[in-house]
């Protein structure tokens, strides 16, 4: 079964430290956690995670694991439910894939590759949710599904870079990522 910790460190062994880089649209970024996404984060998770104040380039400096740890916890672990993911390493990958991409993307590249996987074109419904039915789908695929998740993976990226070239700078960290599992 997944749990956090090890789906953490999973994702802290692919986000690096402090980056600051004009092609990135989240801004300046400290394990994982982008400046942009600290100032949409609930104010809740800022103050488990030590946060007060206004949120600033600085405060992305300042950023320590356990800080950073908190907001993964409360800004994603608790809303989706990894914890029931029965193959571990489908958990960490699909964690790692809320963390990069959001809960909503990541649940529509799970819940297609879940399709892939079984052959069936409406396995489950690729709508975003990750609720019973896409948790079921998973745990019933579970090794099927890696190859599908990576294509999957992969094809969004690449269509993140089609759409918007200059994030082609992040395309081999990116696909090495993908494959990463």
């Amino acid at each position: 079964m997944a749990n956090f910790d090890s789906c953490v460190a999973y994702v802290l062994s692919h986000e690096g430290g402090l980056t600051k880089n004009a092609s990135d649209p989240g801004g300046i970024t400290n394990m994982g956690i982008s400046l942009r996404f600290l100032r949409e984060a609930a104010e809740y998770s800022l103050k488990k995670a030590g946060i007060f104040g206004e949120v600033t380039e600085q405060t992305i400096i300042d950023l320590t694991q356990e800080q950073a740890e908190k907001l993964y916890y409360s800004e994603f672990w608790v809303t989706a439910p990894f914890d029931k993911i029965m193959n571990g390493i489908i958990g960490k990958y699909v964690f790692d894939m809320c963390v990069h991409h959001g809960l909503n993307q990541a649940t529509k590249i799970t819940q297609r590759a879940c399709c892939a996987a079984q052959k069936v074109k409406d396995f489950v419904k690729d709508d975003g949710l990750f609720g019973p039915k896409t948790l079921s789908a998973m745990n019933h695929a579970s090794f099927m599904l890696i190859p599908a998740l990576i294509s999957e993976r992969t094809g969004f990226m690449r269509q993140l870079v089609a759409v918007n070239p200059k994030l082609d700078v992040f395309w081999d960290g990116w696909v090495t990522r993908a494959f990463d599992i």
